[in-house]
């Protein structure tokens, strides 16, 4: 993925977040007019004789020229792999399904490429929609180079506006409030949970590492707008969920299949 907008949860669409994806997603590879850190990427790998989809995050390198692989790890509690899917192209366009997806946002590279312990996106019932893979099956969606200003460097704006890449595919989930408060943000030592919040006053335990208040019955008390018994909105029986929406980019870049353990 080249470039990956968050449109929901709100909170996360904006600040501190948007800015880690934004940044972490662009690649460190100037000579293309791509400043970013390059430490968040996540890999789409089709195999069109089988009609899979290979999608998981990779670990960072500090030179994307030299290719990817999928991060292959344990971080806390949570597994990363790459996952399978059912993707067929037809005609280019292609959709997919995961019950599961844990996707690392690595914040640097690291000595020697080996990058510190990742941010975790703990996802469920991942749909990948809309989206369709360019005749050259170099791109999803394309370079927004007729808003790209050669005077500005041809850099996207501050705020993302112009974007870099129009984006060609979309994406849904779910993330529960017990996983993400259990997942530790570095630099501001508060958990996601607490910044899906959007009050840390009244939410957060003030504690450090910060994390969601609970109830007498151990309970986090910040309601999401999402179930995840249900898979749908969340009612006043079932609201322990937010809803993940975002679309992306993506362009082509060498993969050499599983990282070395």
């Amino acid at each position: 993925m080249a470039q990956l907008t968050i449109t929901k949860p709100d909170v996360l669409a904006v600040g501190f977040i948007a800015r880690l994806v934004a940044e972490g997603l662009t690649m460190n590879l100037p000579v293309c007019n791509l400043n970013g850190t390059g430490t968040f990427s996540w890999l789409l790998e089709f195999d069109t004789a089988t009609g899979k989809l290979r999608t998981g995050g990779a670990m960072p390198t500090s030179d994307p020229l030299a290719g990817y692989c999928f991060a292959n790890m344990s971080a806390g509690e949570f597994e990363i792999a790459p996952k399978e899917l059912d993707a067929p192209l037809t005609d280019g366009a292609w959709s997919g399904a995961s019950d599961i997806l844990n996707v690392p946002i690595f914040l640097d590279t690291g000595a020697g490429d080996a990058a510190t312990e990742p941010i975790v996106l703990p996802m469920h019932q991942v749909q990948l929609t809309d989206a369709k893979v360019s005749a050259d099956k170099n791109c999803i969606g394309r370079y927004n180079h007729e808003a790209l200003s050669p005077m500005e460097a041809c850099l996207p704006g501050p705020d993302g506006d112009p974007p870099a890449f129009i984006n060609g595919g979309k994406l849904t989930a779910f993330i529960t409030l017990e996983e993400v408060d259990r997942v530790i943000i570095p630099g501001i030592e508060q958990s996601l949970c607490v910044v899906l919040s959007g009050d840390i006053g009244e939410y957060g335990t003030g504690e450090t590492p910060n994390t969601c208040k609970r109830d007498e019955s151990g309970g986090i008390v910040l309601k999401g707008d999402w179930c995840s018994a249900t898979n749908s909105a969340a009612t006043d029986e079932c609201a322990d969920a937010y809803a993940l929406g975002g679309e992306y980019a993506a362009t082509a870049v060498k993969i050499a299949g599983l990282c070395p353990q």
